[in-house]
């Protein structure tokens, strides 16, 4: 039986990933589903009897202001991500922000200064980088046995047609920030080094 103190988690956005997530995190002996926020207090209350949580919030600042909490999931639109994870880095909180990390590199680089200043974890939550088999591919690839990666081709496809962020501009949405991530962090595991220019078209 674990008799180690669990990690309360509390979470930032109640929508269809941060449900995903959560069915997850309920199965972890290390974890426990402390609390959610969300904009509207009756889904968050829901969200909280669905997934036996003991507390929900109708803002996000009453979730990062809990001093219960150890870890914040920020679950919110791409376009918000900056400003949820660096509201709860701004409460001490540890942070696991859902993918694509931020908007721009401005962001992300403002987000890890901070949490390096003040001693707080801070991870993008990405699943296909932990993945056994992506993992597996890391391994083989810098043991140097296929020799050294110069071209890598990725394509990932996915049918989306009905949800509505994917088309708007004002929530980060289109095809890079949601799947092409996906491909951007493979090719960074695979290829190594620093990144030194990157061309595109669409």
């Amino acid at each position: 039986m674990q008799t180690e103190k669990k990690m309360r988690i509390g979470i930032i956005g109640a929508g269809v990933i941060a449900n995903k997530v959560a069915s997850i995190l309920s199965e972890r002996w290390q974890t426990m589903l402390y609390a959610v926020a969300s904009r509207d207090i009756s889904r968050a209350q829901a969200f909280a009897s669905r997934h036996g949580m003991p507390k929900a919030y109708g803002s996000y600042e009453e979730l990062v202001s809990d001093p219960d909490i150890d870890i914040v999931y920020v679950a919110t639109p791409h376009s918000h991500h900056y400003a949820h994870a660096r509201l709860a880095l701004s409460h001490g909180k540890h942070v696991i922000c859902e993918k694509s990390f931020t908007a721009n590199a401005k962001e992300a680089k403002a987000l890890i200064d901070m949490a390096q200043a003040h001693g707080l974890f801070l991870m993008e939550a990405l699943c296909t980088r932990f993945m056994p088999i992506t993992r597996k591919i890391e391994e083989v690839v810098k043991s140097g046995i296929v020799g050294q990666p110069r071209l890598l081709n990725a394509s990932l496809c996915w049918n989306m047609p009905d949800i509505e962020r994917i088309k708007r501009a004002d929530l980060c949405g289109g095809a890079l920030l949601d799947l092409g991530v996906y491909c951007l962090n493979f090719a960074d595991m695979c290829m190594g080094g620093d990144i030194v220019s990157i061309n595109s078209c669409a």
